[in-house]
């Protein structure tokens, strides 16, 4: 399922990218986007083997509720895992639209991939690409109820701004690096072929032959949402250079907690695809 995001203003100025979504009200956005976490979360590499289940004396139900309990976050009351929740619901909603609408890969999504279920994932959020044009998209995602300008946009020491700065400008022999490792865990071949050249032209700073898209994506209720929560990737867009910003601010109706709360509770009810 596809998930529907609308645009309600576009303040972008190219190469620059700086838009408010809302979920468009024709779909359901929250069974769409539990049914990917669920899938991201749960679903094994593998399907269970029928047979050898039925000679254990087991059917897939209990296998597949196995799974689920092994990967799906709880929240409990209190809600200790309400912020791991939190943070996969911007990194899965900011992935969905990329690949969606941009047509971006990611070999490696932290949500499904991590070893940890209790915790956050680190580093770059995700790390995209395209063929055609050859592009390579960095991802930061945050969920944010502060009031504007939230300090998770430029003040804290892992805002939107200062991460992608830091993986595109200030550390870009770390992050080629991590580029490296990611192609050395790629199965697929075409899949592997893209990032290679990814990371020979970002080794190499040949920015005539890769575009760099420094992604930001933020989920904000309506009622706290302000055009100037864009911050400085907006004000100041080339200190990005070579990357181009995009940043994306998905405003959605009632507060972060209650939105959490219904797509964690709509998950829950869901079972992997296949």
């Amino acid at each position: 399922m596809a998930l529907k995001l609308k645009c309600t203003a576009d303040y972008s100025a190219s190469p620059d990218l700086f838009q408010t979504l809302c979920f468009d009200s024709s779909s359901d956005w929250c069974t769409e986007a539990a049914q990917e976490y669920i899938n991201l979360r749960t679903k094994p590499h593998l399907a269970p083997d029928e047979k050898l289940l039925q000679g254990l004396g087991f059917d897939t139900k209990v296998i597949r509720e196995c799974f689920k309990k092994a990967g799906l976050p709880q929240l409990p009351d209190p809600i200790p895992d309400l912020n791991v929740v939190r943070s996969d619901f911007g990194e899965l909603i900011s992935m969905m639209l990329l690949e969606q609408q941009e047509q971006f890969s990611f070999p490696y999504k932290s949500i499904r991939d991590r070893e940890l279920t209790k915790s956050p994932g680190r580093s770059i959020d995700a790390i995209g690409a395209k063929p055609s044009p050859l592009t390579v998209v960095f991802n930061e995602s945050k969920v944010s109820d502060e009031k504007s300008i939230p300090q998770v946009v430029d003040k804290k020491s892992d805002s939107l701004s200062k991460s992608l700065k830091k993986h595109i400008i200030d550390e870009h022999a770390e992050t080629e690096k991590k580029l490296w490792d990611l192609v050395r865990r790629i199965q697929d071949p075409d899949t592997a072929n893209l990032f290679t050249t990814v990371a020979l032209y970002w080794q190499t700073k040949q920015w005539d032959k890769l575009i760099v898209i420094a992604s930001a994506f933020m989920v904000r209720p309506n009622d706290k949402h302000e055009e100037k929560d864009f911050g400085n990737l907006r004000k100041s867009p080339s200190k990005l250079r070579p990357g181009n910003v995009a940043f994306r601010i998905l405003c959605t109706e009632g507060t972060i907690d209650d939105t959490i709360k219904e797509f964690h509770q709509k998950a829950k009810g869901l079972d992997f695809n296949g």
